[in-house]
């Protein structure tokens, strides 16, 4: 949950892009269950940027809280850590920070919000999302509410026989999820997430997985197909690779934290680095097998897209 500071205009402030709100304006709006880290803009004074939303404080629904047993600790602790390591366990340095903006670039608009207004039974985000997408697109969504997404059951809508490595990348996609979990290294979060221990990468992980289960649920179009039949036998020896990999790093990372105590450096953290930067590319900005692999399943997903998914029929 994110208790943001929007102004009253704010469901409709796209489509009035000449409205300033003031300050004084302000109230407070609840986005329950809407997931969100502590991230934030470099805020700079600029006429062509408006804040739409900012940050009051975090809520149950913040990620950084989630592998840690708050509830359990006396609240004295935290401000002992902060006093004894400077450690801030809580997310009150976001406060007043912008967290959605819009402004003008180039001959279009924008709207950045580190806020997921996607997150699924988030009914109030869910509805700022669709009229933005509504002001500044002209399109009507079909639906104002975000389903819950089911990805630990997906469906399969693929004919029979067509659609073999996709589902062998999916099965192997969960299979190492389910490694992660096993070794605390993951940790489920919602219905259709994965939460991680720092520094691994889960975002690509979950990324990878929303990406087959999507693909999978969509029946294939005859242009999904052709287009299938030339790239399956690329994609299964690369889903291949990657599972195989992937396994061996998520292993010798759990191998790693269980000696770092007395042995810490048992296990090369450069090698780790560099079989990690092979599988999934740079943390901000992606590549690896990873990137080869979500391409072909994005273009399958866009060939497909005016399907209904299986799991939503």
């Amino acid at each position: 949950m994110i208790l943001a500071q929007l102004p009253p205009c704010a469901p409709v402030f796209a489509a009035l892009p000449h409205v300033r709100p003031r300050a004084e304006q302000r109230l407070k709006y609840f986005f329950p269950r809407c997931l969100s880290g502590a991230g934030r803009f470099a805020p700079e004074k600029k006429d062509n940027v408006t804040v739409l939303a900012s940050y009051a404080f975090a809520g149950c629904g913040f990620s950084g809280w989630r592998t840690w047993p708050c509830k359990a600790c006396p609240p004295r602790f935290f401000s002992h850590w902060r006093d004894l390591y400077g450690l801030n366990l809580s997310a009150d340095f976001l406060e007043g920070q912008p967290m959605a903006v819009t402004g003008a670039y180039g001959q279009g608009r924008y709207v950045l919000s580190y806020s997921h207004l996607e997150t699924p039974h988030s009914p109030d985000a869910n509805a700022w999302l669709a009229q933005l997408l509504r002001s500044m697109t002209g399109l009507e969504p079909t639906r104002e509410d975000v389903p819950l997404w089911q990805l630990r059951h997906p469906c399969a809508a693929w004919p029979e026989g067509s659609g073999g490595p996709l589902l062998d990348a999916l099965r192997h996609m969960r299979e190492l999820l389910d490694l992660a979990v096993a070794h605390h290294l993951f940790f489920g979060r919602t219905h259709w997430l994965w939460g991680w221990r720092t520094g691994l990468p889960g975002a690509s992980c979950n990324n990878l997985h929303a990406a087959l289960c999507t693909a999978a649920s969509l029946e294939p179009s005859a242009a999904a197909l052709a287009y299938w039949q030339q790239t399956a036998p690329r994609f299964a020896k690369l889903e291949s690779l990657f599972a195989s990999v992937a396994e061996d790093y998520f292993l010798a990372c759990r191998l790693a934290e269980t000696l770092s105590p007395t042995m810490p450096d048992a296990v090369d953290r450069r090698g780790l680095d560099h079989q990690r930067e092979s599988l999934f590319g740079h943390p901000m900005t992606g590549g690896g097998i990873l990137a080869e692999l979500l391409g072909i399943l994005e273009e399958l997903i866009y060939l497909s897209q005016t399907a209904t998914p299986c799991d939503l029929a």
